[in-house]
């Protein structure tokens, strides 16, 4: 699946531009490394207080997961996965289901408050950790693509895709893992048995910047996670001193879901009412993206900007561009206007192994 990501990445980006942004294969360093700070910071947290899951929260969770996964490439739907989990399982609580067969009445989750605040815990460490995959996220992880605009000229837009998953250590109610197996390591307490449990927490984002500058929006984006990560942690102490934590857990992913909703459709609104667009100009030649380690980087070209003149040529198309870059192999010398409207100088030398493209992706010369 990770693969596929990548592979898919690789793909769209040479169908539109000459050669890929990025060819290394962040997204499994990434994937490794997130899971890895995720499962340590996850488990300790969940062994320390104690967080435990209802087995059936289980079962519909990685079933929502794998349907979450299964549609990665189009739309992130981990989030919901894990809050339409959490809300289905409690809404059992509110419905008499004692017509049910005695020998499935054991699926129907007997409530305790340790339960269902690990149930907010869990969405808490969600968000805590798609924190952590934007943190890690720069421009160099943004896949460019074009679209065409509604006047029939190019549009460039950026696509930002993280996924991985986190192994949390989590406990079950030690009773119903005895009724299907008496080999499953039980944690005999005062009270209660509590099975040990290693959750895979699927956790993905999908971003598509069309307008603001991607480092603007990513930071938006990353700012909402570190707010809505505070606001589950406090639900999640709420719930530890409160007697209908049913009832307030069910308000909460409610309340979540609306959160995202209106996050969602804000985030649209704000993208449709920018005044600018990537788009391809009649007069100077749009950056669309800048590779790593090449002239263009050391010049500090950003996506959005704009080259008017190179080596003191004037340039308005991608082959009009590389034919003022030939007048001087060893040095180059750009006039851009950014994409805020501003003009700037910009200077670096040419190494013999600098690519012919000095690293710039650019709208290509239609044929």
């Amino acid at each position: 699946m990770l693969f596929g990501v990548y592979q898919r990445r690789l793909k769209a980006e040479r169908k539109f531009f000459k050669f890929a942004v990025n060819n290394d294969f962040y997204e499994s360093r990434y994937f490794i490394k997130i899971a890895l700070l995720g499962c340590l910071i996850g488990s300790v947290i969940t062994g320390l207080l104690g967080l435990g899951v209802y087995p059936e929260w289980i079962f519909l969770y990685e079933v929502l997961s794998i349907v979450a996964l299964l549609f990665i490439s189009v739309s992130e739907w981990s989030l919901w996965a894990l809050v339409l989990a959490s809300l289905l399982t409690l809404i059992t609580h509110w419905f008499d289901l004692s017509w049910l067969p005695y020998s499935y009445q054991y699926l129907v989750p007997i409530f305790s408050g340790h339960f269902v605040t690990g149930l907010l815990g869990l969405t808490f460490l969600y968000y805590v950790v798609k924190s952590l995959l934007l943190k890690k996220t720069n421009l160099l992880n943004l896949s460019p693509r074009i679209t065409k605009g509604k006047r029939g000229r190019r549009v460039a837009y950026y696509r930002w895709q993280e996924f991985t998953v986190v192994p949390l250590l989590v406990f079950v109610p030690g009773d119903l893992i005895n009724h299907f197996t008496n080999w499953w390591p039980i944690l005999k307490l005062p009270g209660t048995d509590l099975g040990i449990f290693i959750l895979p927490l699927f956790v993905g984002g999908l971003l598509k910047i069309k307008k603001e500058f991607p480092q603007v929006l990513l930071h938006k984006y990353y700012q909402h996670q570190t707010r809505m990560a505070l606001l589950m942690l406090i639900a999640t102490i709420v719930s530890y001193f409160i007697p209908q934590k049913m009832l307030f857990a069910s308000c909460v992913f409610g309340g979540v879901l609306l959160l995202e909703i209106y996050a969602y459709i804000k985030n649209q609104r704000q993208d449709q009412k920018a005044a600018r667009w990537f788009v391809e100009t009649k007069q100077g030649v749009r950056v669309i993206a800048v590779k790593a380690e090449t002239p263009a980087a050391k010049m500090g070209l950003q996506p959005g900007d704009t080259i008017m003149t190179c080596n003191k040529i004037p340039v308005n198309s991608e082959n009009e561009l590389y034919a003022a870059l030939q007048t001087d192999p060893v040095y180059c010398h750009l006039k851009v206007r950014t994409y805020a409207g501003d003009d700037k100088i910009t200077e670096s030398a040419i190494f013999a192994d600098s690519p012919h493209e000095i690293g710039l992706l650019l709208f290509r010369d239609e044929m």
